[in-house]
């Protein structure tokens, strides 16, 4: 969680004590801001971290908006676990080799011995195993969810100290502007 920087705040504020209402307009602009930054470095760190591609990335992390009687910005991402051939898996096609996939760019190529990539019926590709004995029951594989790479330790770090700097930037922008016009 990110905590404003009361000095700004309150000086903004002294400024503009004639109008409070234009003082949490100023702010909830700079966090808004501030969370703008924060979403699309979420996505870049994921990309960091993980070896999956932009995948939509920042279409499934949302921002509901600080306003000025609720100055909070909320960075929320839904998601459902991704197929592991959206990651770096060796094939990518339908082939016999043995696949081999990587989740983290921090780790090497892991070996599936039971595994395979298969396409089905409606084109949809994946890497497939069995589930018994029997030739038919197979399931398909699947990383972490996007929710849950955003909740990777380093990734929010890196969010939480991009998101504090944007934030400082933004309210000392806005006491130069008050100030200096």
């Amino acid at each position: 969680m990110i905590h404003i920087d009361i000095k700004k705040a309150n000086q903004i504020e002294r400024l503009l004590s004639r109008t409070p209402e234009q003082a949490n307009q100023v702010l909830a602009r700079s966090i808004n801001s501030s969370a703008v930054r924060g979403k699309q470095r979420a996505a870049t760190s994921v990309r960091k971290v993980y070896s999956v591609e932009r995948l939509g990335a920042l279409k499934d992390l949302k921002i509901l908006r600080a306003s000025p009687s609720y100055l909070r910005a909320i960075l929320k991402s839904t998601g459902t676990p991704i197929p592991l051939i959206k990651f770096d898996t060796i094939p990518k096609i339908p082939d016999v080799a043995r696949v081999k996939a990587r989740v983290m760019k921090s780790n090497s190529h892991k070996s599936i011995d039971s595994a395979f990539v298969s396409q089905m019926n409606n084109a949809h590709i994946n890497v497939f195993e069995r589930v018994g004995k029997s030739r038919t029951p197979i399931r398909g594989l699947y990383s972490p969810s996007l929710p849950q790479m955003y909740g990777n330790e380093d990734v929010v770090e890196d969010v939480d100290k991009v998101i504090a700097e944007k934030l400082s930037h933004e309210l000392e922008k806005a006491l130069g502007k008050m100030l200096w016009g």
